[in-house]
């Protein structure tokens, strides 16, 4: 069974939570049989360790198409006028798309004669458009093109005894080690895959119908440039840290602090100083500078975990603190939103029995979904949990998420008006199953059902409003993978 189960794991995708290319290459594998993380949420299936003084070069390729049908309580919902508080028009939409999408995934591994394991990875993902019925509501890829585009840059180098050094656009020690959010079961990854982009708003967009993914494989943390140690495993336990200057992938305008001049209390300027770059606009800094202060910056975490065989039962335990400054701006009156800096812990737990696989995952500390809180918002508390079952080429599994998190917020501290909405509160379900009916090849299956729901926030015209205060959201994908 246990072979069944690591050969079906190698053909899923690769392992972020229990190992990547470079960690793979450095620490010595583990016994423990844990279900994979969807394939989109890291590279691709390492080579085999070369003999010492040889290099191994690689191009994997991951090609998919799959159909979907669902949509939400938005039905085709179009926005009243601005500013005012009166119920919107819906429209009918056809509830379905085909979807398909290509990644490429070069990189090469080498053992010098003395030991030292090296190498990089890159993935190149296209730019083809959005989700075809929601694009109009949502205007997200508006300008978007059949380009292609790095997504993520590794290089590392390491030994066995001293732990690996990551450094690129890649994967923190949260993302590396994550386990228990269970997107192993169905290929395209469930509430962190792409059925949701189906839904009105996307994901992180705060309109429409589509969840939030809060937890920390996102691209909003491994598509920054940072620094990373992992440790040898000792025993079963292995830890890391990682740094981060900035939250863009070349460590510009997030490390920068903004800077500003004032003509009297409150009252801004045309031309202000914003990162590293200086504009002008007769809006005055504070609307475009609002952006720059929510930005992350000198993030750090520390993480740890535990891989472990009891018998017939595999353990695998993971816990990371991550805490961060954030960009602010030289003006000496109040801005009208303040933020605060990361600081926040994640844990997973997952239990294995055969094919049985148990656990879940919770995030909880001083954050908005992916961004910054502002000063004054509710701390985030999120987790999911879930279980699947693995039997030869075939996996099934369930989970449940529910998270709590601020969401919105429509208070000024410079004209001192209170914050009126609510704490936002997601669930969401997802049930689904993958068949890897040959070599390379994956059929899977997903259903979703999801809710959200802020007090006094209008989801879909992102405004105050006592209407569309909870929106729900369900569909089904049916997808064929092929990778090599």
């Amino acid at each position: 069974m246990r072979k069944l189960l690591l050969a079906a794991t190698a053909m899923i995708g690769a392992t972020a939570g229990l190992a990547t290319m470079a960690n793979a290459q450095v620490v010595p594998p583990t016994v423990v049989v844990t279900p994979p993380p969807a394939p989109n949420s890291n590279n691709s299936v390492p080579s085999a360790s070369p003999l010492p003084g040889t290099a191994v070069v690689r191009l994997n390729v991951r090609v998919v198409a799959d159909f979907m049908v669902g949509g939400g309580s938005d039905n085709g919902y179009k926005a009243p006028p601005q500013g005012t508080n009166t119920q919107g028009i819906t429209s009918k939409y056809a509830p379905y798309y085909f979807g398909e999408y290509a990644r490429l995934y070069p990189a090469f591994d080498g053992v010098t004669q003395n030991g030292i394991k090296y190498g990089a990875s890159a993935e190149i993902r296209q730019n083809s458009g959005g989700i075809g019925i929601n694009q109009a509501f949502a205007n997200n890829n508006a300008t978007a093109g059949n380009t292609l585009f790095w997504r993520r840059e590794t290089m590392y180098v390491g030994t066995d005894k001293l732990g690996t050094l990551r450094f690129g656009q890649t994967d923190g020690v949260q993302s590396l080690f994550i386990v228990g959010t269970f997107e192993n079961f169905d290929y395209e990854g469930g509430w962190d895959g792409d059925l949701p982009a189906l839904f009105s708003g996307g994901q992180t967009s705060g309109v429409g119908t589509s969840l939030n993914w809060n937890f920390p494989d996102t691209s909003a943390w491994y598509g920054s440039s940072k620094l990373v140690y992992l440790s040898p495993n000792f025993g079963g336990f292995d830890f890391g840290f990682d740094w981060e200057p900035a939250s863009n992938q070349t460590s510009g305008d997030g490390a920068c602090v903004g800077t500003g001049t004032n003509a009297s209390p409150n009252v801004p300027t045309n031309t202000i100083t914003v990162g590293c770059a200086t504009v002008t606009s007769l809006a005055g800094p504070f609307s475009l500078i609002g952006s720059q202060l929510a930005t992350r910056r000198n993030l750090t975490t520390v993480g740890a975990r535990y891989r472990g065989v009891f018998g017939p039962v595999g353990l695998v335990a993971e816990g990371a603190w991550v805490h961060s400054g954030h960009v602010s701006d030289a003006n000496p009156f109040i801005d009208p939103v303040a933020f605060k800096g990361l600081n926040y812990f994640d844990a997973g737990l997952v239990g294995t029995f055969g094919g049985l696989a148990v656990g879940g995952n919770v995030v909880a500390g001083e954050k908005n979904a992916t961004t910054l809180l502002v000063k004054g918002g509710k701390h985030e508390l999120d987790f999911v949990v879930g279980t699947s079952y693995a039997a030869g080429p075939f996996i099934v599994g369930a989970s449940f998420m529910n998270e709590l998190f601020q969401g919105a917020w429509n208070g000024n501290a410079a004209t001192n008006t209170q914050n009126t909405y609510g704490i936002e509160h997601d669930i969401g379900v997802s049930v689904g199953a993958t068949f890897n009916w040959a070599p390379g090849a994956s059929l899977y299956v997903d259903y979703l059902w999801g809710q959200r729901h802020q007090a006094n926030r209008d989801f879909f015209a992102a405004t105050t409003g006592k209407f569309n205060n909870a929106t729900r959201a369900q569909g089904i994908v049916i997808g064929q993978a092929f990778q090599w």
